[in-house]
């Protein structure tokens, strides 16, 4: 499936950079300034995702005060590749239930 997608060529592209960019992971910080976003903020996360990333969103959703997250069922880290209908559900339910409501505050 993965290679029959618009977006293979780039990825073999850049395949390269693959093993940097996995390095550069362990090093990476939490900003403490992401702690004083209030800005609403969307966490996806697949149900079938591995323990690392099930961790890390938890700890987002637990710093971001604003945050929602929403678990899509049957997924992994590519949603946007094994289920876009699901992904861009979750993200109009969000825009239209955080968004558009705030809009609808401040508009009166």
């Amino acid at each position: 499936m993965f290679a029959s997608s618009p977006a293979w060529p780039g990825r073999i592209a850049a395949a390269h950079t693959l093993s940097r960019e996995l390095r550069s992971l362990g090093a990476y910080r939490l900003p403490e300034q992401v702690g004083k976003l209030s800005i609403p903020v969307l966490l996806l996360l697949g149900g079938d995702s591995p323990l690392v990333f099930v961790r890390a969103n938890a700890r987002l959703e637990k710093t971001l005060p604003n945050s929602r997250s929403v678990v899509m069922p049957g997924q992994k880290h590519n949603a946007m590749d094994t289920a876009p209908d699901l992904l861009v559900g979750a993200v109009l339910d969000f825009w239209r239930d955080v968004v558009l409501s705030a809009a609808d505050e401040v508009t009166g």
